[in-house]
């Protein structure tokens, strides 16, 4: 299966880099997040602790999408792990300057939004935006809202 440009009948390689950079940041976002559980200490040690497993967790399936979803529409060296390590590395070291954890995961989820909005927004003007890719981006933009509302908590 081909993702075809639904204007124009062709494949895109400006939405093969939207989608492995949305990919990438996802990556990013689940090391972080398995990373502070690691991490968390004090008096609310156990409560954020929990936090972030919930919050890496949910990270697996949405990876596990996008993934699938760029090998079906473009083929599997679109998803070549040193192409998508070294554009994780950038959001990671972009974080790194955080160094409360909470503020982090914050600017990560915000940096989440950002993404979400440019790549519908691209994707939606090429004529790129599938009903299923329009769903997913849909969804899981939602639920990294719900991130931002919990960790807005802490």
């Amino acid at each position: 299966m081909k993702f075809l440009n639904q204007k124009d009948g062709t494949v895109s390689e400006s939405t093969v880099e939207v989608l492995q950079d949305l990919l990438s940041l996802l990556k990013a976002q689940d090391w972080n997040y398995q990373t502070t559980h690691w991490q968390v200490a004090g008096a609310n040690y156990y409560g954020n602790h929990l936090l972030f497993q919930r919050l890496y967790e949910a990270l697996g399936d949405e990876i596990d999408t996008l993934g699938e979803k760029i090998v079906a529409y473009f083929g599997a060296d679109k998803v070549n792990s040193p192409d998508i390590i070294a554009k994780s590395q950038e959001w990671i070291d972009k974080w790194k300057g955080t160094s409360d954890f909470v503020k982090r995961a914050i600017v990560s989820e915000e940096d989440m939004q950002k993404m979400f909005k440019a790549a519908y927004d691209a994707l939606d003007k090429r004529g790129d935006l599938s009903l299923g890719l329009d769903d997913f981006l849909m969804a899981t933009a939602n639920a990294h809202e719900t991130n931002l509302y919990l960790l807005g908590q802490l």
